[in-house]
């Protein structure tokens, strides 16, 4: 079955950006970052399709993202896996801006899929950069230009909430 469609690929979006984490001091923040894609279409073949710009990583032959699903690619597998409970899907080579850069992600054909700039500089979210909160979208399934400030909050949870939509919990004690 070939799920790839040129004319889905629009609905594959950025919703997390982890650019500057916070760490303890004996270790390198680089080794924290991430970046999550959502798949807020129909299912997509994403093999081929690769970044350029900000970091370099090409998703294998085969790689099929379901509907409403997640793929995360970090930094650092080891790292992010002890930090968050569960492996990436991948690892990257380069590292995110601290101040902000280009990231750009072209399909299998070279085509221009998500093409945006994010930065440390006001009106972007402060609490962003080496605070300890990445960058989400503010929908859940984002429609907007994630060059815009607008389309970008911080994360309800220190460190984000890589492979899942960030939502905000309520703890409530129980009185029984």
């Amino acid at each position: 079955m070939n799920y790839y469609m040129t004319s889905e690929l629009h609905k594959l979006k950025i919703t997390e950006l982890h650019y500057h984490p916070l760490v303890p001091d004996s270790l390198d923040q680089r080794d924290f970052e991430f970046i999550e894609l959502k798949n807020t279409g129909s299912a997509l073949d994403l093999s081929g399709v690769h970044f350029t710009e900000g970091v370099t990583y090409t998703f294998p032959q085969n790689t099929v993202l379901d509907s409403g699903k997640f793929v995360v690619i970090a930094s650092n597998k080891v790292r992010f896996t002890s930090r968050y409970g569960f492996s990436p899907f991948g690892e990257y080579s380069g590292v995110l801006d601290n101040s902000g850069e280009q990231i750009v992600l072209l399909s299998a054909q070279s085509d221009t899929m998500i093409s945006m700039t994010y930065s440390d500089n006001s009106p972007w979210p402060a609490g962003a950069d080496g605070v300890g909160y990445s960058l989400v979208s503010k929908e859940l399934n984002p429609t907007g230009n994630p060059n815009d400030p607008s389309y970008w909050r911080l994360s309800y949870k220190l460190h984000g909430s890589p492979g899942s939509d960030d939502v905000m919990t309520l703890n409530v004690e129980s009185t029984t």
